[in-house]
């Protein structure tokens, strides 16, 4: 059972609301349900696929896997980061064509570089690896352009690849926030204050 609102956040009026009970065979149906009943509530128009998302599904254990991994990332620490791995590598296993199962394991090797708990040189070799196997399955998947504009801003010091990788990931996903946060820094180091502002 799932509980759908739309509140103005202004003053907290409820805009719309609505419960679904479905079964969960399949997750992705029940959420593109959801989706176009919130955009038939907002009467909005959508023009298609929007760039840099993904265009095909991941099976639903891989999705799972997926969404374990981006949580153990988010926590940051040493056994965080190691549980990340095994589960974007989980779900790249149950779905080898999985672009965004291989973008976070690319940010996965290159946290536990930056943090100091595996040497930069192999922590950003593997996230390289990913990050650029994840761009020959999607070219158009924003979050791997992003990825790549890190580790060459962060690891290989190449500004002007770095530059160009951030600008085609905010092309195809301009509300990548995390892509937004470090175009602006590399922006600021190279000067340009006002477009970093």
């Amino acid at each position: 059972r799932i509980t759908t609102q739309l509140i103005k956040a202004a003053d907290g009026f409820n805009l719309w609301s609505d419960t679904y009970e479905r079964d969960m065979t399949d997750i992705f149906d029940v959420e593109e349900e959801i989706a176009h009943a919130v955009i038939g509530s907002l009467k909005v128009t959508l023009l298609g696929n929007k760039a840099g998302t993904p265009t095909t599904k991941p099976n639903p254990e891989a999705y799972n896997a997926y969404l374990q991994g981006r949580y153990f990332f988010r926590q940051s620490n040493k056994a965080s980061f190691e549980k990340s791995v095994d589960y974007f590598q989980q779900a790249i296993q149950l779905d080898p064509r999985y672009a965004l199962a291989w973008v976070g394991l690319a940010k996965s090797f290159f946290g536990q570089a930056d943090a100091g708990y595996i040497p930069d040189k192999d922590g950003y070799q593997k996230a390289r690896e990913s990050a650029e196997r994840a761009l020959q399955l999607d070219p158009n998947l924003g979050e791997a352009h992003a990825a790549l504009g890190w580790i060459t801003m962060h690891y290989d010091w190449n500004w002007a690849f770095s530059d160009a990788s951030y600008q085609r990931a905010l092309e195809l996903d301009p509300e990548n926030v995390p892509a937004i946060g470090a175009a602006a820094v590399l922006c600021a180091t190279l000067g340009r204050l006002d477009e970093a502002i």
